[in-house]
C-alpha cells in the first residue's frame, strides 16, 4: 500500500507514526449477525415476488406457485429459461422450509448465506416434488428413493352411517417387502448383482435421427432388469417372491365413520400403500361416497322428505309417522283449520343431521308437501262444504309413514321461508366447490383415527 500521501502528516505526529503499523495489522471481527436488521432493504429480488405469492402464502400455495413456474420455465420445455428455473427452485426451497422462511424474512437472502445456506440442485427438487419422475419424458437422475403413488378408494356407506356414526372393517390386498430375502429378490438374501446393460441406471439411451445432423437422446426403461438397475439369476431367485422382492399381502382395516361426516371426506392410511424397494410407499386414501336413501335426501346438515297429500288432507287436515334414521317414529299432525299448498315445504327443527365436529348438534329435517289433485272436479259452494265427508281416506305410498306405535314423539312442524331454502342449498353448493378445489390441489388430506390390523 502507498503511504506518500499521508508520509507529511506522520512526519507531524510521531504518535500517529508508532500507531499506524499496529492499527493496519489488527483485524477486526464483527459477529456477521451484526450486519443484518429486520429492517434491513435488499436489492436482491424477493423470494415471494418470484413465486408469485404474498407473504402469508401457505404450504399448499407455494407447491402450487412452484409447480406452476417449474413446468413453464424448466430447460427441457423452455430451452432459454434455465437461470429463472435454478431461481424458482432456490425460492422454494427457502420458502418452504419453516425455519430457512423464518430467517428469511428477518434477514433476508444475505442472512441465509452468511448462515452457510447450500441450495439443493433444481433437478433434485423438481425430480422430488414429481416422485421422481420428469414429466416432459426425460430421465431424471435422482438418488434419493422416490414415492410410490397413493391409492384412492371409494367406499359407499349408507346414510345410517353417517348419522349413527360406526365403525367399518374391509379387507385389502398390497405390495409388501419380501421378508424371506428383505427385499433382494435372491435366494441367499444377499444383494444381485448390476445390470450389465444398463450399468445400474435402470435406464437405457439411444440416439434418435430427427433430421440430417440433427439428434436427440432418448431414454427409455431397461429390458433387461425391467428398471431395477439389479438383475436375479434364475438359479438365485427367492423361493417365496419368486425374484420379484415383493409378496401379496392382505390387511383388515378399520375406518371410524363419525356423526355428520360430509359425503366425499378422506381417510388418509400414510404410507399404507404398495411397498417396493427404494421407494417410499404412498399413501392409501378412502373417500366416503353416501350411498343414496329411499326417503331421506341429504343436504349438508339438514335431511329432506317428500310427502304427498290427498286433497281432502291438504283441505281438511293431516296426521302421518316418520320413521326416523335410528328408529325412533316421529308423528306429525296439521293444525285445525292448516291448509296445505302444493310443493309447501315445514321442518322440523334439529332432526337433520348432526353436525361434523359437534354431535349435539343438529341441522333441521324439511318436509315438502305435494299434494294430489283430481283430475276433473266441478263443485258447488254445497258440495264444496261436504267435500271432506265425500272424499274417501287414501292410502298415499309414503315410505316413511309407518303403523302407529304406543311410544311415538308429537313432532311440531313450523313455517320455512324461501329465503331460508336458498341459503341452505347455495351453502351446500359452496361446500362442495370447496370439496372439489381442495381434491384438484391434490394434497388436502385429512387425518383420522385409522388402524390396521
Amino acid at each position: 500500500m502507498n503511504f506518500n500521501h499521508i508520509r507529511p502528516f506522520l512526519r507531524h505526529s510521531r504518535l500517529l507514526k508508532n500507531a499506524l503499523p499496529s492499527l493496519l495489522a489488527t483485524r477486526v471481527r464483527v459477529p456477521r449477525r451484526q450486519f443484518f436488521s429486520s429492517n434491513t432493504n435488499f436489492a436482491a429480488e424477493d423470494f415471494y415476488q418470484i413465486l408469485g405469492v404474498n407473504r402469508n402464502a401457505t404450504e399448499q400455495e407455494l407447491k402450487a406457485a412452484y409447480k406452476k413456474l417449474a413446468m413453464q420455465y424448466h430447460p427441457d420445455r423452455n430451452p432459454t429459461g434455465a437461470e429463472k428455473f435454478k431461481t424458482i427452485n432456490n425460492a422454494y426451497q427457502v420458502l418452504s422450509d419453516p425455519e430457512k422462511r423464518r430467517l428469511y424474512d428477518l434477514h433476508g437472502e444475505e442472512g441465509l448465506n452468511a448462515q452457510g445456506m447450500h441450495y439443493r440442485t433444481p433437478e433434485d427438487i423438481f425430480a422430488e416434488f414429481f416422485g421422481g419422475r420428469n414429466p416432459f419424458g426425460f430421465y431424471q437422475q435422482y438418488k434419493g428413493p422416490i414415492r410410490g403413488e397413493d391409492v384412492v378408494r371409494q367406499i359407499e356407506v349408507p346414510l345410517e352411517f353417517l348419522y349413527l356414526g360406526k365403525k367399518k372393517k374391509f379387507e385389502i390386498t398390497k405390495n409388501i417387502i419380501c421378508t424371506t430375502c428383505s427385499g433382494n429378490g435372491t435366494k441367499d438374501g444377499k444383494k444381485p448383482p448390476k445390470c450389465r446393460v444398463c450399468h445400474g441406471r435402470g435406464m437405457t439411451t439411444r440416439t434418435v435421427n430427427l433430421a440430417p445432423g440433427m439428434f436427440q437422446q432418448v431414454n427409455s426403461t431397461c429390458n433387461t432388469c425391467r428398471g431395477t438397475g439389479e438383475v436375479v439369476t434364475h438359479d438365485n431367485k427367492c423361493t417365496e417372491c419368486n425374484g420379484n422382492r415383493v409378496v401379496r399381502s392382505k390387511q383388515v382395516v378399520t375406518l371410524q365413520v363419525k356423526k355428520g361426516m360430509p359425503n366425499g371426506y378422506r381417510f388418509v392410511l400414510q404410507g399404507e400403500a404398495d411397498q417396493a424397494p427404494n421407494v417410499i410407499p404412498g399413501d392409501i386414501v378412502f373417500v366416503l361416497k353416501e350411498k343414496p336413501h329411499d326417503v331421506f335426501r341429504r343436504v349438508g346438515d339438514n335431511l329432506f322428505i317428500t310427502h304427498k297429500l290427498s286433497l281432502k288432507e291438504a283441505l281438511c287436515g293431516y296426521s302421518f309417522n316418520i320413521e326416523h334414521l335410528d328408529g325412533r317414529i316421529l308423528h306429525v299432525q296439521s293444525k285445525p283449520g292448516e291448509i296445505v299448498k302444493p310443493k309447501q315445504v315445514k321442518c322440523i327443527r334439529g332432526e337433520g343431521m348432526p353436525r361434523f365436529g359437534s354431535e349435539t348438534q343438529k341441522g333441521n329435517l324439511y318436509i315438502e308437501f305435494l299434494v294430489e289433485f283430481p283430475d276433473q272436479m266441478k263443485l258447488t259452494e254445497e258440495e264444496t262444504s261436504l267435500l271432506s265427508k265425500i272424499l274417501p281416506s287414501a292410502q298415499l305410498d309414503n315410505k316413511h309413514n309407518v303403523a302407529d306405535k304406543e311410544e311415538k314423539i308429537d313432532a311440531s312442524l313450523q313455517e320455512v321461508s324461501e329465503r331460508e331454502l336458498e341459503y341452505i342449498y347455495r351453502q351446500q353448493q359452496q361446500q362442495q366447490q370447496h370439496w372439489e378445489e381442495d381434491e384438484q390441489a391434490g394434497s388436502r388430506h385429512f387425518q383420522t383415527n385409522c388402524s390396521t390390523q
